[in-house]
């Protein structure tokens, strides 16, 4: 019934919700670089997790090529990462301002 990719994938839902309801809140710019790399990390393994059988098969188990595959993921999931923090903190600006403004 549940295997580990239901475990994994219901528990990256339950932190990016989390991610999203307290990310307006943080107030160190640190603190909320750190939790969207954390939360993107966990993405990228994810990913990692479930497409390493299919690669593996493709490959024949051509560690260069893995990595290769692996890296290429990497670099196409920065961009993403940052237009997500990008409109996060816009969130968060403009949920701030609605706070003072009230």
């Amino acid at each position: 019934m549940w295997n580990a990719y239901h475990l994994v994938l219901v528990s990256l839902l339950l932190v990016f919700l989390l991610y999203m309801y307290y990310a307006p809140s943080f107030k160190s710019e640190r603190t909320f670089s750190g939790i969207t790399f954390m939360f993107f990390a966990l993405v990228f393994e994810f990913f990692l997790f479930l497409l390493m059988p299919y690669w593996e098969a493709k490959f024949g188990g051509n560690i260069v090529a893995l990595f290769a595959v692996n890296a290429l993921m990497a670099l196409l999931l920065v961009p993403v990462q940052n237009v997500f923090e990008g409109a996060l903190r816009k969130r968060a600006r403009d949920t701030a301002a609605d706070h003072t403004e009230s």
